[in-house]
């Protein structure tokens, strides 16, 4: 299933870089990401074990959860893609706010509980040059009790149009302090005071297609204008 999810919101966003609106600003914008990852300060006592594509152990797999899916994704229009990813989010079967996902697994290791964000900006760098660097674009705050390990699923948007996307737990990344330079700054610049976790699928296709023009190169002025409005 996750495959064809997968397929399903590449091909989706494919379409939105085909349909951009030829009256925006064609003002080009130097492209490019090419920053080095650089270790993001934690609290004390805690310590992030793992960060990959499998994100199969934060999905509640309950037969109430996958009714209430079912029952809302048959009420979708056949073309109606906003719909049937909206239930995805919904029903706590993919994160909100991000194309794609990544699953952190963090420990605590200190005798109080800690609160941790991870923030709009924090990036993920990856362990193979085959994968694509991943980009928060909004915040998620995880809870881990005394002693305790919690694995969350992140939302993300990639980074690297021509790579693979991470889809299991072989995919291993490395978590990066917060994108400072470029079109990338720009873009966390424009939407870090936007709800992009309440955001519709069409409006999360539109800032994964301005974030692959970034990061490409071929970014335009009008793409900026884009996420402005959103």
């Amino acid at each position: 299933m996750k495959n064809i999810l997968l397929s399903l919101i590449m091909a989706s966003i494919l379409v939105i870089l085909a349909c951009s609106d030829s009256d925006d600003d064609n003002t080009s914008i130097e492209g490019g990401f090419n920053e080095t990852c650089r270790s993001v300060t934690l609290p004390d006592g805690l310590t992030i074990t793992k960060v990959d594509g499998d994100t199969t152990s934060t999905l509640s797999w309950t037969q109430e959860i996958l009714t209430d899916y079912i029952n809302c994704i048959s009420a979708c229009d056949p073309d109606d893609l906003d719909c049937m990813m909206g239930c995805l989010n919904e029903s706590g079967l993919m994160p909100s706010g991000g194309s794609f996902s990544l699953a952190i697994t963090l420990t605590n290791t200190s005798l109080s509980e800690i609160n941790y964000t991870v923030e709009p900006g924090i990036w993920f760098d990856p362990a193979s040059s085959d994968n694509q660097p991943m980009l928060m674009l909004t915040e998620i705050s995880i809870t881990i009790s005394p002693g305790g390990t919690e694995t969350v699923a992140l939302p993300v948007f990639c980074m690297a149009l021509d790579k693979d996307a991470p889809s299991d737990g072989e995919d291993i990344y490395s978590v990066c302090d917060l994108a400072s330079t470029g079109c990338i700054k720009e873009i966390i610049d424009i939407l870090k005071d936007k709800e992009v976790a309440s955001m519709s699928f069409e409006d999360i296709q539109q800032i994964q297609s301005v974030v692959w023009s970034c990061t490409d190169d071929t970014l335009q002025q009008g793409d900026l204008d884009t996420l402005s409005e959103l």
